[in-house]
């Protein structure tokens, strides 16, 4: 009895902290699953407990599949570790295990499977804690299906919840109310809000450094993710030095936990070195983007050797963008390596997943069709534009509005690699759609439609004169 008791102790104590890194996290869950490991207990807890006990349904039971696992989530056991989930909802369908089991699908990126489960945990909330709690879990989903209103509601209904807890509580809730004003910050900022998306973003950096002064060792990881959305922001809006200090200082604190749990900040590191790498082709300096870039890569191949259904996508992406540097660079021979490469992962991926990462297969076809076209390989480049052009009318089918500009730009590199072989005629057909797509889209967004329409118009009547 008394050895089974120093279990429950230890059990309480770590699956506390999974509901906590569950509800907290604002990025990739699985990093905040394996820092659980560095925990003494988290082990002597596994090794302890009695296989018998795991059979009894009431909530300890539940709480000791839930640990369990997470050990099999950090030896990249999934299937197993999923079995382990439905049976702890299975013994005990509480609010924390709906939360748990519901962020672990998300993670997974199983977006249907993780809406369910964490509705269940909304059915369930019982405080506004929990509901504010479920909330942002929903708005964070939400946001990663692009579903940007209902997101943008649930993180505003989290944040006046939170706001109101904070005055009664700071020292509780000061957290959680900057994590809310994160994620509200990141979604303003990928919808072009930008001035909101500042304020939110400055307002949770405020909060954290605040929080940080009493304990760097929990909340630094939480300023440097804020500092990395800060600098996408300014430096998509031309502030590039503001926008180099921030990453910098996000680069500093990464590389410095890194040092203290080896290996765990690594996706976080290469998430910033890919930050940097852009902003470096932003502003020309090519010789630093590539360094950040390759350092990048070397990290995103390493984690996607222990997890490729997570991370290939992550290493696709970087050699997309180092094939973009090559291409700037006129190594075109470089670039077509990259990109040949991104393409086949894409390709893996599409077969997995064909909603998910189609989009990603299309804007890759768009570079290899550019760069085709660039060393006058014009039949590959029709090829892959075409390819490219079929993605996005399909996508555009479900999500018109998502992807009617990708149609667009699509139809004018067509036109352009047309117009440059004579073929007129293809041109000005190309044009004149990508023209009639970019009038509607500016009829709501003139500011960023409206220079295609002119850029279209231009070119049509250079080909009438051709023509």
């Amino acid at each position: 009895m008394k050895n089974s008791k120093k279990v429950w102790i230890i059990v309480v104590i770590i699956v506390s902290g999974i509901i906590n890194a569950a509800t907290a996290s604002n990025n990739n869950l699985t990093n905040r699953y394996k820092l659980l490991n560095q925990f003494e207990g988290y082990k002597k807890a596994l090794e302890l407990i009695n296989p018998e006990e795991l059979n009894k349904d009431n909530k300890d039971s539940a709480d000791k599949y839930i640990l369990k696992a997470q050990s099999l989530i950090s030896k990249n056991q999934h299937k197993e570790a999923e079995e382990c989930y439905l049976r702890a909802i299975e013994i005990y369908p509480s609010f924390n295990i709906f939360l748990i089991v519901g962020n672990y699908y998300y993670d997974q990126k199983d977006y249907n499977i993780a809406e369910r489960y964490l509705n269940e945990a909304k059915n369930k909330a019982q405080n506004d804690n929990e509901k504010a709690e479920i909330l942002n879990s929903l708005g964070l989903l939400h946001y990663y299906t692009d579903e940007y209103i209902e997101s943008e509601e649930e993180y505003s209904e989290a944040l006046n919840i939170y706001r109101n807890l904070a005055k009664e509580n700071p020292t509780k809730y000061n957290h959680n109310l900057a994590t809310t004003l994160y994620n509200l910050g990141r979604l303003h900022f990928n919808i072009n809000e930008y001035n909101r998306a500042e304020e939110e973003l400055n307002e949770a950096l405020e909060i954290q450094r605040g929080l940080a002064k009493e304990n760097p060792k929990e909340y630094n990881y939480d300023i440097a993710m804020t500092l990395n959305y800060l600098s996408n922001l300014h430096s998509d809006i031309n502030e590039y030095t503001k926008a180099e200090k921030e990453y910098s200082e996000a680069l500093e604190i990464y590389r410095s936990l890194d040092k203290e749990y080896p290996k765990e900040y690594n996706y976080y590191i290469a998430g910033t070195l890919y930050n940097l790498g852009n902003l470096h082709i932003n502003i020309e300096e090519y010789t630093k983007a590539e360094k950040e870039y390759s350092e990048a890569l070397e990290i995103r191949r390493i984690l996607a050797k222990e997890n490729p259904k997570v991370y290939n996508i992550d290493v696709a992406i970087v050699l997309d963008n180092l094939g973009n540097l090559y291409y700037s660079t006129k190594k075109y021979i470089k670039a077509e390596e990259k990109y040949n490469e991104a393409f086949k992962i894409y390709k893996i991926l599409v077969n997995e997943n064909p909603k998910e990462y189609n989009h990603y297969l299309a804007m890759n076809l768009n570079k290899l069709g550019k760069l085709h076209s660039t060393i006058k390989e014009y039949t590959k480049a029709e090829e892959e534009f075409n390819e490219a052009l079929n993605i996005y009318r399909n996508l555009a089918n479900e999500n018109p509005q998502a992807y009617n500009p990708y149609i667009g730009k699509t139809l004018m590199n067509l036109g352009l690699m047309h117009g440059t072989i004579n073929e007129y005629t293809k041109a000005k057909e190309e044009y004149n759609e990508a023209l009639n797509i970019y009038k509607e889209l500016a009829k709501k967004n003139p500011d960023k439609y409206l220079s295609y329409v002119l850029t279209c118009k231009e070119v049509i009547n250079f080909l009438n004169n051709k023509h």
